[in-house]
Formats: C-alpha cells, sequence, structure tokens
C-alpha cells in the first residue's frame, strides 16, 4: 500500500481554493494565493501567537577574540539563552563531509576520548556548522569521525575544528546594567549578555570580549520567526503536514472574503476560532523533537 502524498503549498492551495468552489483557478490567481496570500495567514498566526513549539530552535556561532557585541541570529524572535562552549581538543581538518570529519594529521584521539561530544567548524568552509560526534575510524593513523545529525554545511580540507569538552551558561541581563557598569574594556571568557535593540532583541552585548587564548563556540536557544520562515523551507514543510487543514481552511476562507461570498465571513469567522485553537496547542512547553539547527558566522 502506498504511503499517502505529503502536502504541498501547492496541494493545499489547490485544494483550499477548490472547497471555496474555485475548481479550475487560473495560474495568476493560483500563483498569488502561494504567496501573497499564505504570507498574510502566516501573519496572522503571527500576531496571535509569537511562541509556537514548533519555532524552538537553535544556532551556533563562533566567537571573535576582543569582540563583545554580536548580532542576534537572523530568523531570531525571543526568550533567548545561550551556552558558551569550548574545547582542548582543535585542529584543521584534512577532508569532510555532511555526515564525516577527517581530523588533523597527527592526531591521536581514541573512541573514548571523543564519542558523544559536540564538534563544532570553528573556522572555514561550514564555519559554525555543527553535530554530535557518534563514531570513529582509524585507519593507519588517519582518524574519521562520524557526526549525526550532520553538519548543516559539509567541512572542507582546511577547515577549523573544536571538540567540545565545556559547555557554560550565558546570563542574559538588563542592557542598562551593562551601562550603568563603569569599569575598564575586559577581555576574557564571557559568562553574561545583555541583549539590546528592538522588542525582539536585535543584538547582544558580552560582559567582556573573548581573550584569543582560547577558540569560543556560543549555541543559542530561541524561538525563530514565523514572518521570516520562507513558504518553501524545510520548516513550512512540516506546517503543511501538521497544520494541513488549517491551512486549507484559511485560503478557503480567504477565497470566499476576497470574493464578496456572503459565506465567507462565517468561514473567516470559523478560520479565527481554529488560530485561537492553535495558540493553545501550540505555545506551552518544551518539546524537544521539534528543535532544528541554524548556522550563525559571525
Amino acid at each position: 500500500m502506498a504511503s499517502p502524498t505529503l502536502p504541498t503549498l501547492a496541494s493545499i492551495v489547490t485544494e483550499g481554493l477548490q472547497q471555496a468552489n474555485e475548481s479550475h483557478p487560473d495560474s495568476a490567481t493560483t500563483l498569488r494565493y502561494q504567496n501573497e496570500v499564505m504570507e498574510q495567514l502566516k501573519n496572522e498566526v503571527w500576531k496571535a501567537c509569537r511562541q509556537p513549539k514548533i519555532m524552538q530552535t537553535f544556532a551556533y556561532g563562533i566567537l571573535v577574540p576582543g569582540q563583545s557585541r554580536y548580532s542576534c541570529p537572523t530568523d531570531f524572535s525571543s526568550d533567548m539563552s545561550a551556552q558558551i562552549m569550548f574545547g582542548s581538543v582543535i585542529g584543521t581538518a584534512q577532508g569532510g563531509s555532511t555526515t564525516t570529519l577527517i581530523m588533523a594529521s597527527g592526531s591521536t584521539q581514541g573512541f573514548s576520548d571523543v564519542i558523544g561530544k559536540e564538534i563544532v567548524i570553528t573556522s572555514g568552509t561550514g564555519i559554525a556548522s555543527a553535530s554530535q560526534i557518534i563514531a570513529l575510524a582509524n585507519n593507519s593513523g588517519t582518524i574519521t569521525l562520524t557526526v549525526t545529525p550532520g553538519f548543516r554545511v559539509a567541512p572542507a580540507s582546511g577547515s577549523g575544528y573544536m571538540i567540545i569538552d565545556q559547555k557554560n551558561p550565558i546570563k542574559f541581563e538588563h542592557v542598562v546594567e551593562e551601562f550603568r557598569l563603569a569599569r575598564p574594556s575586559l577581555v576574557g571568557r564571557p559568562s553574561k549578555a545583555y541583549p539590546m535593540g528592538d522588542e525582539d532583541y536585535d543584538e547582544f552585548i558580552l560582559d567582556c570580549a573573548p581573550d584569543n587564548n582560547q577558540t569560543y563556540a556560543m549555541k543559542f536557544f530561541y524561538y525563530g520567526n514565523l514572518m521570516k520562515t520562507d513558504l518553501n523551507s524545510a520548516l513550512m514543510s512540516r506546517l503543511y503536514l501538521e497544520w494541513r487543514n488549517f491551512w486549507i481552511q484559511g485560503i478557503k476562507a480567504k477565497h470566499m472574503m476576497l470574493n464578496d461570498d456572503t459565506r465567507g465571513p462565517t468561514e473567516w469567522g470559523l478560520w479565527m476560532q481554529e488560530v485561537q485553537k492553535l495558540v493553545v496547542t501550540a505555545q506551552y512547553g518544551t518539546d524537544l523533537h521539534e528543535f532544528a539547527q541554524v548556522v550563525t558566522d559571525y
């Protein structure tokens, strides 16, 4: 028995228009609903629910020695927490792929030294990509690490890497505290950060600039911004699957409203009721299977 076809943006729009008695829309109408109208529906969801569980995500960034001010991830919305990460095993890869990395020549690490640890690409191709080491193969002194779920961008020969040994939490405080403190510029290992910018915290300032004696990575946990999510992205594909009937009702209601169908206000009211239900079911708790990884390159 064949598996059911997964919903797509095109199939959702087509079904929504059919339910609104638009069985043969022209290509211009279909295209408008796949772009402009779906963006309008996303906006309604975003206004009602700024922190849906499915938008929980994380990103890695590589800190620059001497630099204490950084931008938030490009899709950042709210509720940031972070860890500073570092390790003693640092090297230059001899090659790699999305699921492997060939350690530097002369590496001597064994299975127990690396298995289960995170590895972060610190420079070159794939910078700020990260994953977890699950296997090690030693072929005549050439050590190849296998990672999962895979690097977002594959490392290559010349990519710097760091195997994480330690993680320390970064405490976020009000930015007023940063400007209230009278102190000389400091370098060292950051332990605090001060968000600043608009209501979504576009930037943050570390309590001290990273020193150049250690490479530091930061791992950010936050809610992504639905309005910055591309309609053809992998995340939206999941939303089409998990919220399929929700989107179809939205297309149906929007079409009736735009065409002055007398049923339009009723159908739109039903859709807005579904929006409120979505807020209740999508807003609370932390569901780890929803986490995704993005890359932040400083």
